[in-house]
Parts: C-alpha cells; sequence; structure tokens
C-alpha cells in the first residue's frame, strides 16, 4: 500500500470533486424529486423522461462514483479499525495517537454517508418515476 499522506490526499481530492460535481446538480436532482407530473399522457411522458435523465446521468453516475470510492479505501480503513481496536483492547500494547489515520476514517466516513444519500436520492428519482 502507498503512504498514508498519498491516500489521505487522493481521498480528500476525490470527495472535493465529488462534492463540487454534487453541489451543482443537486437542485436539479432536488426538483425532479419533488416535480408534480401533468394529468396529460404525452406530457407526462416527457416529464418523466426528464426525471429519467438526471437519474441516469447525474444521480446515478454520482452515486457508483462514491460507492467506488469508498470501496477503494476500505481496506485501508479496516486495517486501521483493526489496529485500533487491538490497541483498545490490549492496554499493554504501546500505541500511539495517529491524527492521519483518525482524519482518513473520518474522510472515509464522509464518503459513506454521501454514498448512503446518494442512493437514497437514486430511489427517490425512481420512485417518482414510477409513480
Amino acid at each position: 500500500m502507498s503512504s498514508m499522506s498519498d491516500a489521505l490526499s487522493a481521498a480528500g481530492l476525490l470527495v472535493a470533486a465529488i462534492s463540487l460535481v454534487y453541489s451543482a446538480w443537486s437542485p436539479s436532482i432536488e426538483r425532479q424529486i419533488s416535480r408534480t407530473y401533468s394529468a396529460e399522457a404525452q406530457t407526462r411522458n416527457k416529464e418523466k423522461n426528464e426525471t429519467r435523465e438526471i437519474s441516469n446521468f447525474r444521480a446515478l453516475p454520482l452515486m457508483v462514483a462514491c460507492w467506488f470510492v469508498f470501496l477503494t479505501f476500505l481496506p485501508r480503513s479496516g486495517i486501521i479499525m483493526k489496529t485500533a481496536i487491538l490497541c483498545a483492547t490490549k492496554p499493554n500494547l504501546a500505541c500511539s495517537y495517529d491524527d492521519v489515520s483518525a482524519i482518513f476514517i473520518l474522510t472515509e466516513l464522509v464518503v459513506a454517508g454521501l454514498a448512503l444519500h446518494l442512493s437514497g436520492r437514486v430511489g427517490s428519482l425512481q420512485r417518482q418515476i414510477d409513480s
């Protein structure tokens, strides 16, 4: 594995990129989730296609990117957590606090939260399309 600082830099850069894109696309995603469709069938189909496009080309790619970032760094996070648990349960070990590892875990939790949030948004868009 690469050094912890390299991994943290990569994770931080990926989170920043995903967050930037999400902040730009979030209004259109939310607008489609709260959209009320027309009663007229042809117009309703056109509106649902617009919602489908937002889901397939904005929300879904962002969700997949978040899950890929989360899964990419999961093995390193597991090692860090295993070490932390070992240090907490075995007081005779000479363990010291590692702030870089702690921030890495925090970054991984932010990615997981964003991935879960986007999964919910994709589900909401799908329910909106199916309604």
